[in-house]
């Protein structure tokens, strides 16, 4: 065997698709295509054949021997077989579910090709079943398989044609009227039948289609026939560039400059894959085909927009991309020329599709998002598809790609784990870092927006019934409360307003700052490992959530003492320094009677000025073991303690019964009454945020010593009692 020099390109290869001609095909026509209506069976089905295919969005390729041994193992090894589905769905962005039909199984390789077993799922829509399973019976030549890469990479081998495939892991296999790398469809075919389209070929060509076609891969020193094979597996659009040249009077010289070649500042360790040199011949051609699929590169379907929205059709756009020109060059050549033409164009005309780094950051960070299964967006970036099939390691590849950097897909995963922090960023790209940050930043951004997502989903209850408040900073925060507000007293012809100064006996307390910490090692970005995406930032909003139950619930557990002395439930006279009269120490059990007490404590409180405030409690706040016990006394229509007869209940669907684990681990039978704040007549207890942060923040390092990515997170918040006359416990029993 040749000693081989590997190119390895990190991005997952699409779907194949496009019909293509075969360089190898030596198999007889089969007839062994056997087709089961009954069990829903078509058995030894051709899944691949040897040969070149195109992929959307990439250069032609070949499949040899290996291929079809890796199509064949990635088959068998996926439990219970490969889903197969109607429509390449990811490409046409229709719904993959509602296109399943079913699953390939037993692979194995025969000859050039790749034979199978499909099984029709129960699952499949029924006039595509019956349309599939027609055509295997009636036409299989018309229909066929194409594959849907889910990890894999391209050889450039030294000495032979093109760049081969080299699959790891398959994503789907699909049904289609015009396989890539099935051109005779659900049967072998010999090679004549393959190349039936050769008269359409041309057979000869001028110095500058082959310096094109060598530049998408063909070799160096391909022959004609060879030549006319290539052609015949190249997309319309590349065609449709490689006619354009036959008709050119001037040779167009393709500077084919190595795409690893850097950008200013470029990588240079030595410990990285380095590009093949013009001594290996195929290599810098298959290495340029990679490099004008990138989406650094002027693409022809993007050059064609810009040319039907100016009007200045597909000769222009052939014209441009042959000139070498990006998307962007060409949009502002579209737009002198038009002006030169017509005058200003309107500002409203949108030429081209915005694929800016703002779309191309956004996108990612939903893709990640969406990857991880964590948190559900309510509508994620439409560039998030793009990318979601993807490792997030190729996504920083995609990234860095778009910013500049022309090596960024010949890079080892290992170094574009070390890229994805900024100082190693800065050191090694300091040119593209003065006007982007390091892929970091969208890792941070995917947590962050993980954790707010997860975190405004995350249950609590001290909502119900305590106040929310902010502030600036993390001074003392003073409250007056709402009860301390006077009465209006009656004033006499021409006598000046008494004034009252609400300061004295003012609560007092500060905001408190938890934190936690979420570290990505080096190692899990390696190996893929969306936790820190999707579970991780999950955990540490429930955790956040917790903390502001803690704080709120411990205010009533602790019952410390407020800015008069007394602690916040007592049974002490209201007249009494620190006296409060809203506590029922000796305890009693809920119920009808025992509610009645408690609220008339509440009810008959007075203002510090004197003022009937007249309470009314709106929850009812109890340990989880009385739960049930609360819930039947206050949603009962009737007394449910009562022993004859049916008495009313007084207090039926009048009160909120909120349990707490919290209450329960103070005391297995304490309950509390609260009044609600809303109502403008009293305040109780008060959950504070600071200001600027009222959600928790994370931020982000990368670590000298290890290379992992370290996200801390931080929530400030902090409660306090108010007043006292808004809430009532009774010890229970």
């Amino acid at each position: 065997m040749k000693p081989r020099k590997i190119l390895v390109i990190g991005d997952p290869m699409p779907a194949l698709s496009g019909r293509v001609a075969l360089s190898q095909l030596s198999v007889p026509l089969d007839a062994s295509l056997e087709v089961d209506t009954e069990s829903g069976v078509i058995r030894n089905i051709s899944v691949i054949t040897a040969g070149v295919a195109c992929g959307h969005n990439a250069p032609p390729f070949l499949i040899d021997e290996t291929t079809l041994q890796n199509v064949a193992d990635a088959i068998n090894l996926t439990e219970n077989g490969m889903k197969s589905r109607t429509i390449h769905a990811e490409v046409y962005g229709e719904d993959g579910l509602k296109s399943l039909a079913g699953k390939i199984r037993n692979a194995r390789v025969v000859g050039n090709q790749v034979k199978a077993d499909f099984h029709l799922g129960s699952y499949a829509d029924e006039e595509d079943a019956r349309r599939l399973m027609a055509l295997a019976k009636d036409a299989p030549e018309d229909a066929g398989l194409s594959i849907v890469i889910k990890e894999g990479h391209y050889e450039a081998i030294e000495g032979e044609p093109g760049i081969v495939a080299r699959i790891d892991a398959l994503y789907a296999i699909d049904w289609t009227g015009n396989p890539a790398a099935n051109p005779a469809g659900m049967l072998s075919a010999p090679a004549k039948a393959a190349l039936a389209q050769k008269d359409e070929i041309p057979m000869e060509f001028n110095e500058a289609q082959m310096e094109y076609l060598r530049s998408l891969g063909l070799a160096a020193d391909a022959t004609a026939e060879q030549a006319a094979e290539f052609y015949a597996g190249l997309t319309d659009e590349q065609k449709t560039a490689c006619d354009a040249l036959a008709e050119s009077e001037t040779e167009t010289e393709v500077e084919a400059a190595p795409a690893a070649a850097a950008a200013e500042g470029e990588d240079e360790d030595e410990g990285q894959p380095k590009p093949m040199t013009a001594a290996s011949g195929v290599a810098d051609a298959s290495q340029v085909a990679l490099s004008s699929n990138s989406g650094a590169m002027a693409t022809l379907s993007e050059i064609n927009e810009i040319a039907r929205l100016a009007g200045l059709g597909g000769d222009w756009a052939v014209e441009m991309c042959l000139a070498g020109k990006t998307p962007a060059e060409a949009r502002q050549i579209a737009l002198a020329k038009k002006t030169s033409n017509t005058g200003p164009i309107p500002m409203s005309i949108k030429v081209g599709e915005d694929r800016g780094m703002v779309s191309l950051s956004a996108g990612i960070t939903d893709a990640i998002i969406l990857r991880a299964n964590g948190v559900a967006l309510k509508k994620a970036h439409d560039r998030s598809s793009e990318f979601r099939g993807l490792s997030v390691i190729n996504m920083a590849r995609n990234y860095y790609a778009a910013l500049g950097m022309r090596n960024a897909h010949t890079l080892s995963n290992t170094r574009i784990v070390e890229l994805m922090g900024p100082r190693a960023f800065r050191n090694a790209y300091p040119a593209l870092a003065q006007s982007a940050s390091s892929f970091s930043s969208i890792l941070a951004d995917a947590i962050n927006k993980s954790l707010r997502a997860a975190y405004m989903d995350a249950p609590s209850t001290w909502q119900l019934w305590a106040r929310r408040a902010t502030a600036p900073d993390f001074k003392d925060i003073k409250r007056v409360a709402l009860s301390d507000v006077p009465g209006l007293t009656e004033r006499g012809d021409g006598q000046p307003l008494d004034y009252t100064v609400l300061s004295d006996g003012a609560e007092t307390y500060a905001l408190a700052e938890f934190a936690g910490g979420i570290k990505l090692t080096r190692r899990a970005i390696v190996n893929d490992d969306l936790d820190a995406f999707g579970r991780i930032p999950m955990a540490q909003a429930a955790a956040a959530k917790r903390k502001e139950d803690d704080v709120a619930y411990g205010i009533i557990t602790t019952n410390g003492n407020m800015a008069d002395g007394g602690a916040l439930f007592n049974a002490t006279a209201v007249s009494t320094t620190g006296g409060h009269a809203n506590l029922v120490g000796s305890g009693t059990v809920m119920s009808i009677a025992n509610l009645q007490i408690l609220e008339n404590l509440m009810f008959v409180q007075t203002g510090p000025k004197g003022a009937h405030l007249e309470l009314v409690p709106k929850f009812l706040l109890v340990p989880s073991s009385k739960g049930a016990t609360a819930n039947q006394l206050i949603n009962s229509a009737v007394d449910p303690t009562a022993t004859y007869g049916h008495a009313t209940n007084p207090y039926a669907n009048t009160l909120t019964v909120i349990k707490s684990s919290r209450l329960q681990a103070n005391s297995a039978t304490a309950w509390y009454l609260a009044a609600d704040y809303r109502d403008g007549q009293v305040d109780t207890i008060e959950v504070c945020f600071l200001e600027d942060e009222p959600e928790p923040v994370l931020k982000q390092e990368t670590d000298f010593d290890t290379d992992d990515q370290k996200f801390a997170v931080r929530h400030t918040v902090q409660a306090k009692a108010i007043d006292w006359r808004g809430v009532a416990k009774n010890n229970g029993a």
